[in-house]
């Protein structure tokens, strides 16, 4: 996991009876190419814990539509609660892309397999 703090406000707020976590959207960061049920389930946790949006990316090789690609995203996040609110296909070199969708969508976290 990546944590990605924002620059001026503290992320995480303690009291007696609750943590709270201040942070952008939860973005598991997915290969549709490898088994990563155990990374989606972990950032579907994260997001219910932080009360915050769960989104799935992938970076799309050669031979797959980015209609497939959503679609395996999709499919590999089915049945998590909570779900994904946005599956997002980004094309290029993949630790770039996931650093330029994890800005994009202003994410506070990032879970990777």
């Amino acid at each position: 996991m990546l944590l990605v703090p924002p620059t001026d406000i503290d992320i995480v707020t303690l009291d007696f009876t609750n943590v709270g976590l201040h942070f952008g959207v939860i973005l598991a960061a997915v290969d549709i190419n490898e088994h990563n049920r155990t990374q989606l389930e972990m950032a579907s946790r994260m997001a219910d814990l932080a009360r915050r949006p769960l989104m799935a990316l992938t970076v799309a090789g050669e031979g797959i539509s980015d209609h497939d690609a959503a679609a395996a995203l999709r499919a590999a996040s089915k049945g998590l609660d909570p779900h994904a609110t946005a599956f997002i296909v980004r094309r290029g070199e993949v630790a770039e892309e996931i650093a330029r969708g994890a800005l994009h969508e202003q994410a506070g976290l990032v879970v990777m397999g």
